[in-house]
C-alpha cells in the first residue's frame, strides 16, 4: 500500500507540471522508489466503436466492468484516433506524433498500392495510386514505454503489437521488457489469456512501478465469442425486435443499429477480461496508485467486412475520416483526481496521452518527441482545454471502402478533403454530429481558410500524397 507521504509527493510532482515543461529530453535513467511514483495500466481495444460501451450510450451491448471504471474516470466524449485504422493510430499513441510525421499512414501488412486499389475498387481500376508508406515504427522514435523504462519502470505488453514484424521491429525493440503475444486467431479466447498474463505480471511487479499495455485483439473481426453469451444476445435481440439494422448507403451497406448478437457477446467477454485485470489490481491494493487508461485504436467497423457494429449517430466507421472512423471511447482514471465520473467534451487526440501520462507520473516531458501531443493535465485539473486544431492524413483506399482523404477539426468545425475529386466537405459537429449537411457551399470563406490551414500542415509535415493512376479508366 502506498504511504501517505509518498502519495503527496506524487501529487506535488504531478501538479508541478501544470502548464509547464520539465527539462527537455528523457535521456537520464534513474531508480524509482517503490510506491513513490504511480503505475500505468493502459487498455487498448481493437476496433471498438465510440458507442460500443453502455457508458457511451449502447443499449444492446453490456459492459459493467468498463462502466464501473468510467464512474471513477474522466470520460472523454470528443476523443480521437490519429488515424482511422490500427497501425497508424497505434504509432500515434506510442510516439506522440501524427502518423504522417513518420510516414506510417496505413495499416502494416496491407496489400501493395496497386493490389489495394484493385481490391477496394473491383468494379474499376482506382482513380489514384495510394501513397507509399512505412510498415514499421522507426527505431529512432523514443516510444512511450521507452520513456517509462528509462525512468526505471518495468514495462509489459500483452496482445496486439502491429507496429512492425520480425525481431528487428517487435515490441522488445521498442521499450517493452516483456511481451505476451496471446491468441490472435481466437480473439475472444485470447482476451482471457491476455487477462491471465496481465494478472501474473501485476503479481510479479506489485512492489515496483510498472507501465503495462493490455492490447486486446478483440473486438476486431473475425467475430468470435462463447456460445452461451451468443445465446444471451440472440434472446436480447429477439426481445428488442430491432428493425432495419442494415441500410443502403453511398458505400454499399452500413449497419446503423447495434444488433449483432455474436459481436455483442465478444464485447461482453472483452469487458469480463478487463474486469479480471481491474479486480487483481484492487486485490493487490495497486488501484490506489495506478493511472488507468481505456482507449480504442480507431472507430468501429460499420461499412464492410461483415460490418458487425454501428456508430450512429456518427457517420461511417473504421477506414473513413468521418466521425465514426476516428472518434473513440477514452477513459482516464487518475487516483488523485478530485472529480470522478465526469465527462470532458473538449476535443483531444491519442497523441496527447504520451505527454499526459509522463506529466501525471511526474516524469520529464520531451516536446521534440511528443510534438503532436498536448499535456492534458491542465484540462483534468482546471478544465482548461488546449487551443489547437486537430489533423488527419489517410492517403489510402481502405478495406472498408474508404477513399484517400485528409481532414482538420478546428473548434466545432471539421473539413474533409477528398483526393479523388479534389473536393472539400465542411461540417458543424456541434449542430450536426452525423455530418449530414455539407456547409462548404455556404461557408465558402471558412472552408477556404480551413483548407489552407490543412494544406499548410501537410506541407510542414512533408506529407506523401496519392498519385494519379495511369491505368484508371472512367466508367
Amino acid at each position: 500500500m502506498i504511504k501517505l507521504n509518498a502519495f503527496w509527493k506524487y501529487l506535488f510532482w504531478g501538479l508541478l507540471f501544470v502548464g509547464t515543461h520539465a527539462p527537455e529530453g528523457i535521456c537520464h535513467t534513474r531508480s524509482v522508489v517503490p510506491g513513490s511514483y504511480p503505475n500505468v495500466l493502459f487498455f487498448l481495444i481493437d476496433d471498438m466503436g465510440w458507442k460500443d460501451l453502455h457508458c457511451y450510450g449502447s443499449s444492446f451491448y453490456d459492459t459493467p466492468h468498463i462502466d464501473a471504471l468510467a464512474a471513477q474516470s474522466a470520460r472523454f466524449t470528443n476523443a480521437y484516433a490519429s488515424a482511422p485504422v490500427c497501425s497508424p493510430a497505434r504509432s500515434g499513441i506510442m510516439t506522440g506524433k501524427y502518423p504522417v510525421a513518420m510516414q506510417t499512414t496505413d495499416w502494416f501488412g496491407a496489400l501493395q498500392p496497386g493490389e489495394a486499389a484493385k481490391e477496394t475498387r473491383k468494379e474499376k481500376i482506382a482513380r489514384l495510386l495510394p501513397a507509399p508508406y512505412r510498415d514499421y515504427l522507426p527505431q529512432q522514435e523514443v516510444t512511450l514505454p521507452e520513456a517509462f523504462k528509462k525512468a526505471g519502470y518495468a514495462t509489459f505488453l500483452a496482445g496486439k503489437w502491429h507496429l512492425g514484424a520480425g525481431p528487428a521491429n517487435g515490441p522488445l525493440t521498442q521499450g517493452f521488457d516483456s511481451y505476451f503475444e496471446g491468441n490472435a486467431k481466437d480473439s475472444s479466447k485470447g482476451s482471457f489469456e491476455i487477462a491471465a498474463a496481465a494478472t501474473r505480471f501485476l503479481e510479479q511487479h506489485k512492489e515496483h512501478p510498472f507501465f503495462a499495455c493490455i492490447s486486446f485483439y478483440a473486438v476486431h473481426i473475425p467475430v468470435i465469442a462463447g456460445e452461451k453469451n451468443v445465446a444471451r444476445y440472440t434472446a436480447k435481440k429477439d426481445r428488442l425486435k430491432l428493425q432495419q439494422p442494415v441500410v443502403a448507403s453511398a458505400w454499399g451497406k452500413e449497419r446503423v443499429k447495434q444488433d449483432h448478437e455474436r459481436y455483442a457477446a465478444m464485447v461482453f467477454e472483452t469487458d469480463q477480461a478487463v474486469g479480471l485485470i481491474l479486480q487483481k489490481l484492487k486485490q493487490l491494493q495497486l488501484d490506489r496508485n495506478t493511472i488507468v487508461v481505456f482507449l480504442s485504436d480507431n472507430g468501429g467497423l460499420s461499412t464492410a467486412e461483415g460490418m458487425p457494429t454501428a456508430n450512429k449517430p456518427l457517420r461511417g466507421g473504421k477506414g473513413w475520416l468521418y466521425e465514426g472512423g476516428i472518434r473513440v471511447p477514452l477513459l482516464l482514471k487518475w487516483p488523485v483526481m478530485k472529480i470522478k465520473g465526469h465527462t470532458i467534451d473538449a476535443p483531444v487526440i491519442n497523441t496527447d496521452l504520451y505527454p499526459t501520462l509522463l506529466a501525471l507520473a511526474g516524469l520529464p516531458l520531451d516536446s521534440v518527441q511528443h510534438k503532436d501531443g498536448v499535456n492534458l493535465l491542465p484540462l483534468l485539473t482546471k478544465g482548461k482545454a488546449p487551443e489547437r486544431s486537430l489533423y488527419w492524413h489517410y492517403p489510402h483506399y481502405g478495406n472498408q471502402k474508404g477513399s484517400p482523404a485528409s481532414a482538420i477539426r478546428s473548434g466545432n468545425w471539421k473539413l474533409i478533403y477528398w483526393y479523388e475529386d479534389e473536393h472539400c466537405a465542411l461540417y458543424n459537429l456541434k449542430d450536426d454530429p452525423s455530418e449530414a449537411h455539407d456547409l462548404a457551399p455556404v461557408k465558402k470563406a471558412l472552408a477556404k481558410k480551413m483548407k489552407a490551414d490543412l494544406q499548410g500542415w501537410l506541407k510542414r509535415e512533408k506529407a506523401v500524397y496519392p498519385a494519379p493512376n495511369p491505368a484508371y479508366r472512367s466508367m
